[in-house]
Order: structure tokens, then C-alpha cells, then sequence
């Protein structure tokens, strides 16, 4: 979704396309995972961007989890893009280098702290909604089950980690341990070499973001950590 040049002070004309598309969309497309970003001037990655999900009581998968939570992964800029795109078309880029992510982040922020019930299942709603790097996601000492792939259901299928690039989509199943003596770490991981056809080597040795069930000391400030605590049953 977006809206390009569409004036900003025709407010009516604004609503009445949002309203539309998201009628549209929930009459028309299939429920599932998406995200919405702007299309122009690069802002999207400065942060004009979220996630869209469209629900459905129809799910194949109904009732196999407990709560459901969004997650996003994204590289991040500590400039904004106006200025590494004029560097990027500039003549004195012959080679037409990307600008290179500085940072990752995991649902746009650090030290994000999520609570969780042990024994329960969570479904993960998974989005990289960054500008060029691909992530690894892995969730330590536990089975991912995937059930839905950018927007469509699937047959489940357990994996321990996910190659993710950007754009792409996953909606996985993960059933909490039973007990609270330990916590665990969901690691993001982003790729600086770049699978499909990219070698980024201008980037540090990894980025990585933590959702944690823990905490851990850190000192490297290309790791962030999202704090995931683990409660006792809600009776």
C-alpha cells in the first residue's frame, strides 16, 4: 500500500482511498501477514512503514495457539535517505554500491520486553520489513512450526531457523517450555554476505538482535536485545 504524490491536504480524498483499500482487502485478498510502506523518496526505510495483518475465523490452523504477536526485523540507517540516495545515483558511485544497513532492529525498537505463559503456544507473525539485508531468525531451544508463507496458509512444517529476506513473510507456531527456571533467546541475525547475490562487506561481522527469554551482559553495540520473561500460568 501506498500513497504516491496524492496531495496531503486532501484529506476526504485520503480517507476514502484508505477506506477503499482496506475494504478491498479484507473482501478481496487472502487473510494472512502483510505490512504497508510508502513508495516514494525512500521513506520507508526511515520508518513510513508497519505491519498489516488481516485476520480470518477460518483459519485451517484454528485453535493450535494461545496468543498471537507480531514481530518485525529491519536493517536501519542512522542517515536518512534523502541524502544516501543522492550519494547513491551520484556520479561519484560508478559501481551503484547500496548504501549499507549501520544497524539492526527487531519490532523497531531495543530492550523490548514481552511476557510470556509457560506451556502455552504463541503464533509469531513475522515480518522483515527492511531495506536490503536478508535476517536468520532462530528461537534458541525451540521448534519453529511453520504454518503460513507471505500471506498463505500452509501445511505445518517445523524448522529451526528462517532465512528471511526483504519483504518476505512467515507465520510460525511456538509452544512455550513448561516451566520458569530458564529463559531463551530469539536471535535475528542479518546476513552480511548476502545469499542470493550481494556480498556486503562493508558490514561488521554480524548484526544481531536478540529477543531474549533472559538476559545476558552486553558490550557490542551491533547487538540488540528484546527481553521475553517467562510467567507463571494466568489461572
Amino acid at each position: 500500500m501506498s500513497l504516491v504524490n496524492l496531495p496531503s491536504c486532501n484529506l476526504i480524498a485520503s480517507f476514502i482511498f484508505c477506506s477503499f483499500f482496506l475494504l478491498t482487502l479484507a473482501k478481496t485478498v487472502q487473510p494472512g501477514t502483510y505490512w504497508y510502506h510508502s513508495h516514494t523518496r525512500g521513506q520507508y526505510p526511515d520508518g513510513l512503514r508497519g505491519p498489516l495483518i488481516v485476520e480470518t475465523p477460518d483459519s485451517p490452523h484454528k485453535g493450535k495457539w494461545d496468543h498471537d504477536l507480531t514481530l518485525t526485523l529491519s536493517d536501519w540507517y542512522h542517515d536518512q535517505m534523502p541524502g544516501l540516495i543522492a550519494k547513491f545515483i551520484s556520479y561519484a558511485n560508478p559501481t551503484g554500491a547500496e548504501p549499507v544497513p549501520n544497524s539492526a532492529l527487531m519490532s523497531d525498537t531495543q530492550n523490548l520486553k514481552v511476557a510470556v505463559e509457560p506451556g502455552k503456544t504463541y503464533f509469531f507473525r513475522i515480518i522483515n520489513m527492511g531495506a536490503f539485508a536478508a535476517q536468520y531468525l532462530w528461537f534458541e531451544g525451540h521448534t519453529m512450526r511453520v504454518i503460513e508463507v507471505d500471506g498463505v496458509w500452509t501445511d505445518e512444517a517445523e524448522a529451526d531457523m528462517l532465512y528471511i529476506t526483504a519483504a518476505q513473510r512467515y507465520g510460525v507456531l511456538v509452544t512455550m517450555k513448561n516451566e520458569t527456571s530458564s529463559n531463551f533467546a530469539i536471535v535475528g541475525s542479518m546476513d552480511q554476505v548476502g545469499r542470493a547475490k550481494y556480498r556486503i562487506s562493508a558490514l561488521p561481522r554480524v548484526f544481531v538482535s536478540l529477543f531474549l527469554f533472559s538476559f545476558f551482559p552486553f558490550t557490542s553495540s551491533v547487538k540488540r536485545r528484546v527481553l521475553l520473561t517467562s510467567e507463571p500460568s494466568l489461572k
